[in-house]
């Protein structure tokens, strides 16, 4: 006996689908396998039919949602909802969608009112694009698609612009630091710490509220980077990424400052 074998689309999930059939002789098998294929293309074309775009990102995503930072799931969650499923193509077949589709809708996106300005900027549009490319790749990836057609859609440049890259000046960093001190808030020694220490270190606002004391090792002068704590979150999290974890060397100042952190920790 022979067999013969064809791989439909995948699953929704994935999940390999395929025809088997057995003969009796090998030029049986031959024509057999012939008809298989055929079989198989039919299949991938009708299969994903009334699979949405909105549909398939949806399911990508939940797929994902223990293999992502709970920041980035976030950000792939939000690029669907507003610009996928709030946006006709979010309707759309997956099968149906076209370069020049994908092309309008780039378009519209990119018309929508930014936060600060009158429309959505050059960098979060290249977010839009990389998100939902990720998510059509992933469609070719489990036989839905043969290619993704967002690859023949030009990619939204980004040009960067020193002028819009802003940073204090020691002097201003100075005055800021004794406006505070100036404060008549009740807590502006725990502010004043605390903002000295993130000028001292270079620690990032959701690295500053994460920190805990058993990182920190004032004897060898030594602070460990090693969570998060998103805004609005009562918890922490891993850091986004394994090289966002450091050790970092404290200078004099970063060390007065957690001093005077401890002594407000102690005095509570």
């Amino acid at each position: 006996r022979w067999e013969a074998t064809g791989e439909a689309a995948r699953g929704p999930n994935g999940e390999r689908r395929q025809f088997r059939r057995r003969f009796p002789t090998r030029r049986a098998a031959t024509l057999g396998a012939a008809k298989l294929e055929l079989e198989a293309e039919e299949a991938k074309k009708a299969a994903p039919n009334g699979l949405t775009l909105s549909a398939h990102c949806e399911s990508w995503l939940g797929g994902r949602r223990g293999n992502l930072a709970k920041k980035t799931y976030s950000g792939y969650e939000s690029v669907f909802s507003k610009h996928v499923a709030g946006d006709p193509i979010g309707a759309m077949a997956l099968t149906d969608l076209s370069p020049a589709d994908l092309t309008a809708w780039l378009e519209r996106v990119g018309r929508k009112p930014g936060r600060s300005s009158e429309n959505l900027s050059r960098q979060t549009l290249l977010h839009v694009y990389s998100y939902v490319s990720a998510a059509l790749n992933s469609g070719v990836a489990w036989g839905l698609l043969d290619a993704n057609p967002l690859r023949l859609v030009e990619t939204p440049k980004v040009t960067a612009d020193p002028s819009k890259i802003k940073a204090w000046t020691p002097a201003e960093a100075r005055r800021f630091m004794a406006a505070v001190k100036a404060s008549v808030s009740p807590n502006k020694r725990l502010w004043w710490a605390t903002f000295g220490l993130i000028l001292a270190t270079g620690l990032r606002r959701g690295e500053a509220a994460g920190l805990m004391w058993r990182d920190v090792d004032l004897v060898a002068r030594t602070l460990r980077v090693q969570r998060n704590r998103l805004a609005g979150e009562t918890g922490t999290s891993p850091t986004k990424t394994v090289r966002s974890n450091r050790t970092l060397d404290l200078s004099d100042d970063a060390i007065g400052f957690l001093t005077e952190l401890e002594t407000i920790r102690d005095d509570d």
